[in-house]
């Protein structure tokens, strides 16, 4: 392939990509992570009376953020790898939400016990984790989180019903996932047997049909840099 001739100006043009999303490095761990809402609000200012109203916009987006201990060559080899596949803001990331320590494991009816993943794979003899609260790539089939949508749910709708088939009770601040798109429980609005209503941010992306899998353990949020030049230290 030749390189782009010069552009307007004689600059050189740049090179045209298709937007790509990048798989997040299965090696890479973090020591601490978390999302948070941004939300896009404007305000008059404050008033003579010292009131102020603001607007609060639906299209409240995600920011993410942590610590990833990068030691090994292995490690060292993959963030390079990865960093160089994003081509700075041009590409999509399909980060993991790595917020296991606050999910609703499975209880055990018998013993009362919580079915971490850890745990699940002590009690099948599988445990080969590295002791934090988010390694491991198999989740053994008794410490899953089953839920699906219960009922269609509009583009832009911020309650939505989740048919949970196993798993402890929903809280208020857990997150998922619906296909590349990641949710907050916001309230609980009512438990009906199987069925749970909740109120959720940012608003639904897309459509949500009934029988959707929704992805508690699992859940993953297209991103970008925020930063071009991000790197890394070691």
């Amino acid at each position: 392939p030749r390189q782009p001739g010069p552009g307007p100006g004689g600059r050189p043009a740049a090179a045209l990509r298709l937007m790509a999303t990048i798989t997040w490095p299965a090696s890479l761990k973090p020591q601490d992570f978390g999302f948070s809402l941004e939300n896009a609000e404007q305000s008059g200012g404050v008033g003579l009376a010292g009131g102020e109203q603001s607007i609060v916009s639906p299209g409240a987006r995600w920011r993410a953020g942590g610590t990833f201990a990068v030691r090994t060559n292995e490690q060292v080899l993959a963030m390079r790898s990865f960093l160089a596949q994003l081509d700075g803001k041009a590409n999509d990331v399909a980060l993991p939400n790595f917020d296991g320590q606050r999910l609703s494991w499975p209880v055990e009816a018998a013993t009362g016990r919580v079915l971490t993943p850890k745990v699940a794979q002590e009690l099948e003899g599988t445990l080969g984790l590295d002791g934090t609260a988010y390694a491991g790539l198999e989740i053994p089939t008794t410490a899953a989180i089953n839920v699906t949508v219960n009922a269609d749910a509009a583009l832009r709708a911020t309650t939505i019903a989740l048919n949970k088939t196993q798993g402890g009770a929903f809280i208020a601040g857990q997150q998922f996932g619906i296909g590349q798109r990641l949710y907050q429980i916001a309230t609980i609005v009512s438990v009906v047997s199987a069925v749970t209503t909740v109120t959720i941010r940012p608003p639904l992306r897309s459509a949500a049909v009934a029988t959707t899998a929704v992805l508690f353990t699992r859940p993953v949020c297209l991103m970008k840099l925020v930063n071009h030049a991000e790197s890394m230290e070691r």
